[in-house]
């Protein structure tokens, strides 16, 4: 049989190394991003938040459609169909470890820890749905 050196070969494996990641840190979260170049064409876009206890994400939509699991601590997730609708009317989830949520990011979200320590989410989305700005090198 001969080897498949195409989309789905082992030549596409991509190993990402600790120092292959960036970090953007605010005054309430940080995120560590694993750049889709250095994923070698895989549509997945991988990033882990930290959320500082009683801070949250940014309240935000935007393309595609997101999985994200609460790896350490415990937050709310926060949703809306639209920017403006009054905090009390946002459908609420409470995640604890190993809890996890997938919705279409059209949906306006926000994660908001709650708790006294830190909370760290794995979030999981195709590169397709990359925040404006950011590079579809890979994508097709």
């Amino acid at each position: 049989m001969a080897p498949a050196f195409g989309k789905n070969s082992v030549e596409t494996i991509s190993v990402v190394r600790a120092n292959d990641r960036s970090t953007t840190t605010s005054d309430e979260t940080t995120e560590i991003l694993i750049s889709p170049e250095k994923l070698n064409g895989n549509r997945a876009r991988i990033s882990i938040i930290e959320i500082k206890p009683g801070k949250q994400t940014k309240w935000q939509n935007h393309e595609g459609h997101e999985y994200v699991m609460v790896e350490e601590g415990k937050v709310t997730a926060e949703f809306a169909d639209t920017i403006d609708i009054a905090i009390d009317q946002r459908k609420r989830e409470d995640l604890s470890e190993g809890d996890g949520v997938a919705f279409n990011s059209a949906i306006y979200h926000s994660f908001i820890n709650k708790g006294d320590s830190m909370a760290k989410l794995i979030i999981a989305r195709p590169t397709k749905s990359l925040p404006k700005g950011m590079n579809f090198s890979g994508y097709d």
